[in-house]
């Protein structure tokens, strides 16, 4: 830990490189759905369920 936190100091940033993972078409058009105002809300927990129809 010591040896991270110093490095950190030293170089000023993170010694290793932050690799995102890349999201798939489904979700990038579920995003992009949401971002537009098409998006299906819900009130809470209860009413997510019932609009999937899953018991709870």
């Amino acid at each position: 830990m010591k040896l991270f936190v110093m490095v950190v100091i030293n170089s000023g940033s993170i010694p290793f490189k932050l690799i995102a993972k890349q999201s798939n078409q489904e979700t990038i058009k579920a995003m992009q759905e949401l971002e537009s105002g098409n998006g299906i809300k819900v009130g809470g927990v209860k009413a997510l369920f019932k609009e999937l129809d899953v018991e709870m």
